[in-house]
């Protein structure tokens, strides 16, 4: 009896675990879309990154788009030097600001 108690609760632990680290995944990979709703838009390339934390795209017509960085991209800076490194197909989420200026907010 002591044994079923404890794989009940050890049970419900892991449920419970699951589940709040299902949630938490979920939220950061829409969270910015919620939080910026139709404001987004999206753009790929390949990336040069900056000294100053910001990035410039160069998209598959050869067009240059230079992106400052938010917070949220900023924590993904290691990841963005290793598709700088290998070149590799890089797609960028982003809002214009009330300047024109082209904010990324995610990068993958």
């Amino acid at each position: 009896m002591v044994y079923s108690r404890m794989t009940a609760a050890i049970t419900v632990f892991l449920l419970i675990a699951v589940v709040t680290l299902a949630c938490i995944g979920m939220m950061q990979g829409v969270g910015t879309v919620l939080e910026h709703e139709g404001n987004m838009e999206h753009s790929a390339g390949t990336i040069t990154l900056d000294a100053d934390h910001s990035f410039t795209l160069t998209t598959a017509n050869h067009e240059h788009e230079h992106f400052q960085c938010s917070k949220r991209c900023l924590v993904e800076w290691s990841h963005m030097q290793r598709h700088q490194n290998e070149k590799a197909h890089t797609d960028v989420y982003y809002i214009r600001d009330v300047n024109n200026v082209l904010v990324a907010l995610d990068v993958d």
